[in-house]
């Protein structure tokens, strides 16, 4: 299985002091999926096993009593060790763009640790905005936290449910605790739209892509059909992408390093800027 010698040796290694930053190849993609539904460990990561694919999954307790249509621990424990990325959601998946959120913040964090630390699972070092929402006070809270990287929606430059592409990640331009999303996937993407999103990753530029559930019964503005999800997929393993988890841009990004990206002084809470 590639995805294990590959995504966690990338993790692992990366972690060495002195470690050189690799070129971004063209055709780089990070696929994350939000939320902790149960079909992610069912369904979405046997078929990114046999791709070879990496995936950051990004967890929250917010809906895990329902049982039927959201993992548990131990599910999560399993996505972990068949080689994917295990990353941070927050525990209640409040917004967390005001200064009075962010000082609930580190608990919210420290909840979700201390939950997979029972079940052997690594302290996260990725994070994902719950709703798209942030601010600088919690991207404080997360650089003094440990978290290394942080993706945010297509939001602010793009409304909510807008198809766009959004942007692509540029290391050079971009705030690695805000990495901005490439494609937030909605029910009425086609593979064509699919393609037009990941054919711009190139130039070190990184498609990074959100995904919920694969199909999302509880939340059904953001499900995707399982058979485009195949289509999607089967396209980024025949074009011979680069699919990774966040966790691996360590191995071409420096996540010491803050370039000069505006967003990390915006509050956003769901007004949109022009593009």
């Amino acid at each position: 299985m590639r995805i294990a010698s590959f995504s966690i040796a990338c993790w692992c290694s990366s972690q060495a002091s002195g470690q050189s930053l690799v070129p971004i190849p063209d055709k780089t993609v990070v696929l994350t999926f939000d939320d902790s539904v149960k079909n992610h460990r069912t369904f979405v990561a046997p078929l990114l096993q046999k791709y070879g694919f990496g995936a950051t999954f990004y967890v929250t307790h917010a809906w895990m009593e329902d049982t039927e249509h959201f993992m548990n621990w131990e599910e999560i424990q399993q996505l972990e060790a068949m080689g994917f990325e295990i990353g941070n959601h927050t525990w209640s998946h409040d917004l967390f763009h005001t200064p009075e959120a962010a000082s609930r913040l580190p608990r919210d964090l420290e909840r979700i640790d201390e939950a997979l630390e029972k079940v052997g699972v690594p302290k996260p070092i990725t994070f994902a905005w719950p709703a798209n929402r942030f601010g600088p006070e919690s991207r404080e809270v997360l650089r003094k936290h440990g978290i290394l990287f942080g993706r945010r929606g297509m939001q602010p430059e793009f409304d909510y449910q807008d198809l766009g592409p959004g942007n692509l990640y540029d290391p050079k331009v971009h705030d690695p605790l805000l990495i901005p999303t490439a494609g937030d996937v909605y029910p009425n993407w086609t593979v064509d739209h699919f393609q037009r999103v990941v054919d711009r990753a190139k130039d070190e530029k990184i498609a990074v892509l959100m995904f919920h559930g694969v199909p999302d019964v509880v939340h059904p503005w953001v499900t995707l059909d399982p058979d485009k999800f195949r289509d999607f997929m089967a396209y980024l393993f025949e074009e011979h992408f680069n699919v990774i988890a966040m966790r691996d841009l360590q191995q071409y990004v420096d996540p010491s390093v803050f370039p000069e990206d505006p967003m990390a002084k915006t509050r956003y809470n769901d007004v949109p800027l022009d593009r």
